[in-house]
């Protein structure tokens, strides 16, 4: 609100900023940013969703998120147009990414298993999980919110969590934090690094994500024999 009298201040709209006396009677929101999840933590949520009774829509939304690391909105929200299944590649276009800029994610095998059984599912409709009232767009991130609450993570962990856990155990096993940070879609504000790293690191990050659900695949199947 101060902003907005400030604008008109300056424009001569008003004479003064009412707002400005009691500028700190509300403090401010401070942002709540989940931890990382333990490699334990991480067998016991896939775990949690692979015995729970919920759609296969989120199940697979779910696993998809963890197995690229793409922000939730870029799973729930992913076309077929973008898959390439023979190339196990996911090129998500421009104007669906933050940064507005393409976004190329290699898909580990297990994804293109679960994804080539998805397509008979709902290969005939525009997006990979179809919305549950209408199903010519595509399901809300509010589904996995839910279900994480039917499931008691709610307060533990949230869906965009899953990109600052991935982030956090690739560094942990050693990969380099360029290509983490690629995998990430986080833009690099250096032109010449930008382009150096468009060109380059994709064979890095193919090899790494696929490292990554294996370890995914022990670390919940360690889960279920504990």
């Amino acid at each position: 609100m101060s902003a907005v009298f400030e604008f008109a201040v300056a424009t001569l709209r008003a004479d003064s900023d009412p707002v400005w006396p009691v500028r700190k009677a509300i403090p401010s929101n401070k942002t709540q940013h989940k931890t990382a999840l333990t490699t334990d933590q991480i067998g016991k949520l896939l775990n949690d969703f692979n015995n729970h009774r919920c759609t296969f829509q989120i199940n697979y939304c779910m696993q998809l998120m963890w197995w690229t690391l793409a922000r939730p909105s870029e799973v729930a929200e992913a076309e077929w147009a973008e898959i390439d299944l023979d190339r196990a590649l996911w090129r998500i276009s421009a104007e669906r990414m933050k940064a507005r800029k393409e976004h190329l994610v290699p898909l580990p095998q297990q994804a293109v298993e679960m994804l080539s059984g998805l397509k008979a599912l709902t290969g005939q409709r525009k997006h990979l999980f179809p919305g549950r009232d209408n199903r010519n767009t595509p399901m809300s991130v509010a589904s996995l919110r839910q279900a994480l609450k039917v499931l008691g993570w709610a307060g533990n962990y949230s869906p965009h969590a899953t990109r600052t856990t991935g982030s956090t155990r690739l560094n942990e096993m050693g990969y380099r934090p360029d290509a983490i940070e690629a995998q990430l879609a986080h833009s690099d504000q250096n032109n010449v690094r930008r382009a150096y790293n468009h060109a380059t690191y994709f064979e890095e990050r193919q090899v790494m994500m696929q490292d990554w659900a294996d370890h995914l695949d022990k670390w919940r199947a360690a889960h279920e024999q504990g």
